[in-house]
């Protein structure tokens, strides 16, 4: 079975090419490259954007994030946070030293509307007033925000778990983790507080 032509139009120079797979974005390899300086526009910011979805209004980005839950784009060889430019792109430039800081708390969210400008003190103080700041310990279970089982859950699977009779993999499938992760619980590696 071969592999079926299809018309696209480059990305970059907007040409016409004739594409041999799905992916294909660019008519040639020098459109390829210079699609890493394609300037961002509101409408390629907004391609990646969701506002159907959330209750309260959020524009949620639906492309990269960072690890914590942060959207992110690559425009000239630098990775951009997606709420930091939509702050630019709708209100302009963001003062040095600042931060854009959300009003819903919700990281993914790009909704001007949400944004709002603060020092780093005033991030700080946003954090603590919403209750989202813990002096001393580390979160830990179910109070850090990453975490995908509740402490019931942890319960459940040091209890169920034995060896060669319910196997880790099946555990992990049923919670829905991977299988490393069973085992450092297991192991007391991860939720070693309970």
């Amino acid at each position: 079975m071969g592999n079926i032509k299809s018309t696209k139009t480059c990305e970059v120079c907007a040409a016409s090419f004739m594409a041999w797979n799905k992916k294909s974005r660019f008519c040639s390899q020098r459109c390829h490259g210079n699609s890493r300086i394609i300037p961002i526009t509101k409408e390629r910011l907004m391609a990646k954007v969701d506002k159907s979805q959330d209750p309260l209004g959020c524009w949620v980005w639906r492309g990269g994030k960072a690890s914590a839950g942060y959207g992110h784009i690559r425009s000239r060889g630098t990775i951009i946070q997606t709420h930091r430019l939509s702050w630019e792109l709708m209100n302009g430039p963001i003062p040095e030293g600042m931060y854009v800081c959300h009003r819903c708390d919700n990281p993914p969210c790009v909704n001007p509307d949400h944004l709002f400008l603060g020092t780093g003190a005033d991030n700080v103080n946003d954090k603590m007033a919403k209750g989202r700041y813990r002096k001393g310990a580390p979160c830990r279970g179910e109070s850090n925000n990453k975490a995908k089982l509740t402490t019931a859950q942890v319960l459940q699977i040091r209890k169920e778990y034995q060896p060669r009779v319910v196997i880790m993999t099946h555990l992990a499938s049923r919670f829905g983790v991977c299988r490393d992760t069973i085992r450092k619980i297991l192991n007391r590696k991860l939720w070693s507080h309970i």
